[in-house]
């Protein structure tokens, strides 16, 4: 007399196994979407490019060279702040 009641598939073992996987592999995959900032590693690396060349750049700018490679290096602070603080 001991008949299986037939369950659904909301309850068994194996959707509620499915269902922990699906949480856990959505959770490192946006963690991992939010870590890598690849719009901003593109302006990080641009930033840095742009800095290489106004280093090459002859000094005959009239300051202008040099306030502009301030002004890169304050944007690759600011661009590494961003990937910084997104990664909390």
């Amino acid at each position: 007399m001991n008949k299986k009641i037939k369950t659904g598939f909301f309850k068994s073992k194996k959707f509620v196994t499915f269902s922990i996987i699906t949480a856990m592999c959505l959770c490192f995959l946006s963690g991992y979407t939010i870590a890598y900032q690849p719009h901003m590693r593109n302006a990080e690396n641009y930033l840095m490019q742009a800095k290489d060349e106004l280093q090459k750049a002859t000094h005959n700018k009239g300051g202008h060279r040099v306030k502009a490679i301030d002004l890169v290096n304050q944007a690759l602070w600011h661009v590494r702040e961003g990937i910084r603080d997104a990664r909390e």
